[in-house]
């Protein structure tokens, strides 16, 4: 008996062909589920030992859900694959292929003349053919169709990513009326986050899937969400992103309250101490924070206006202004791990959780710098 359970399972994980599109029309349709992506995706780019178009292939034009690098995909895929039958299920009642069917039929009944609807079925059709439930040569007829759906409907980025943030609006208010937890479906701050993401960084995969040579990308994110968080909060919410994936316990995230009072402590102390601009808003601190304030030791701040950090010896703040760091600018040096910007030592011995994770983080104080810059100037 329990051989037989073995067998059903092992004939349940088989695996699939990776696909990666060449036409341009189902290139924008397998990458518009980006939208729709966990953006701690990013994060795993950012850490990731292999070369990054690959990874871009990999994860946002590849048919195949992959979820990181393929070594992660295959180790993983057994919890990944069941995951994903269970939200087919709870969420389409997709247990096959007669039933995918059944809800593309239902989706195109309608039209599907909105983004929200086009990119919700671009997942389930990339989802049923990883779990195996549809071949490569349905999948690849869908998805062309649903293209086809974004070319007609749609002539930019941003029309299209404006269009899904309404439809997940309004698909809220609905299962709220309805009497549903709305916590159970995709989380809106992660999808916006996942905007700024696509349409900043600069590792995104829209460049590669344009639908004008000039398509401003940073001024559609700008579009996007300008009205509706501030350049600051967005930065925080990157942050909280990194923070939450990597488990980086020194940062402080500015929000409406800290939820650790040596935290707290620590922000207002340090925030006394610093000459800022009346505009200068704080993003966040890395600190390793003591029982007693004045003992913590403060390795960087962000703020939209500088770099901040403490040299000991010293006993003073040094700042940074944003727009003198370039890509250069951040640098390691010496067995004590001295930080320097711009040639200016900023911390006397630079701490995180792991040698191997500072050129990461330093790429995403960077990317940071930049985005938190271009959008206040």
């Amino acid at each position: 008996m329990f051989n037989f359970f073995k067998k059903k399972q092992a004939e349940s994980i088989r695996e699939v062909e990776s696909h990666i599109f060449s036409d341009d029309l189902c290139r924008k349709a397998i990458c518009s589920n980006a939208l729709f992506q966990n953006p701690s995706l990013f994060l795993d780019m950012k850490l990731t030992d292999e070369n990054r178009d690959e990874f871009l292939e990999n994860n946002f034009l590849n048919l195949r859900y992959t979820g990181g690098t393929e070594w992660y995909w295959n180790k993983q895929k057994n919890q990944f694959i069941p995951a994903m039958k269970e939200a087919l299920q709870i969420g389409y009642d997709i247990v096959d292929k007669l039933s995918y069917k059944a809800t593309f039929d239902s989706f195109a009944e309608g039209g599907l003349t909105h983004a929200w609807d086009i990119i919700r079925m671009v997942g389930i059709t990339q989802d049923a053919y990883t779990t195996s439930y549809i071949d490569l040569s349905l999948a690849q007829e869908k998805i062309a169709f649903l293209g086809k759906k974004l070319s007609e409907n749609y002539t930019s980025w941003e029309e299209i990513a404006t269009d899904f943030i309404k439809g997940k609006l309004e698909f809220n208010d609905l299962k709220e009326l309805e009497g549903q937890d709305i916590k159970i479906f995709a989380d809106i701050e992660n999808i916006l986050v996942m905007v700024d993401f696509l349409f900043n960084d600069k590792d995104t995969p829209l460049k590669k899937t344009l639908f004008e040579e000039d398509e401003d990308l940073a001024q559609t994110g700008e579009n996007i969400l300008g009205p509706i968080v501030s350049v600051s909060q967005r930065a925080r919410n990157m942050m909280k992103v990194y923070k939450k994936v990597y488990g980086w316990e020194p940062f402080i995230l500015i929000n409406e309250n800290i939820d650790n009072e040596r935290d707290e402590n620590t922000y207002r102390f340090v925030k006394e101490k610093l000459e800022l601009q009346p505009s200068e808003e704080i993003i966040f601190m890395h600190v390793y924070t003591h029982k007693k304030p004045e003992k913590s030791e403060v390795q960087l701040i962000l703020t939209n206006q500088h770099i901040i950090s403490f040299l000991v010896e010293e006993k003073r703040y040094i700042y940074i202004p944003l727009e003198e760091i370039h890509e250069s600018s951040l640098a390691i040096r010496g067995y004590a791990k001295e930080l320097f910007i711009n040639e200016y030592k900023m911390i006397d011995c630079f701490c995180i959780n792991s040698e191997e994770e500072i050129s990461s983080y330093l790429e995403i104080v960077y990317d940071l710098v930049v985005f938190v810059r271009n959008k206040e100037e």
